[in-house]
């Protein structure tokens, strides 16, 4: 197995796939008509945290993630080989 290297295309796809779960989020909130208060506030987390996750800003960490996806009762899955060429 080769070593992982981290170059600025894998910044660009970290940073599409942190819009594109934000923008998830965002329309699940919508959907269920909650505002970012209501949530922020059942979750104990502030505002402008909830709002950094849905425009997908900053490097937020998973659990965040994976709470807000638990209180809108949904999972998360996807194939990451679908975003880039597998090395040999």
């Amino acid at each position: 197995m080769k070593d992982f290297h981290y170059h600025s295309s894998s910044k660009k796809l970290e940073k599409s796939i942190r819009r594109t779960i934000g923008m998830y989020l965002f329309k699940l909130r919508q959907q269920r008509n909650l505002t970012a208060e209501k949530v922020c506030k059942e979750l104990g987390v502030k505002v402008r945290l909830l709002d950094k996750i849905e425009i997908g800003k900053g490097n937020t960490r998973w659990n965040y993630i994976q709470c807000l996806l638990d209180y809108y009762g949904v999972q998360l899955k996807f194939d990451l080989n679908v975003y880039g060429k597998q090395q040999k």
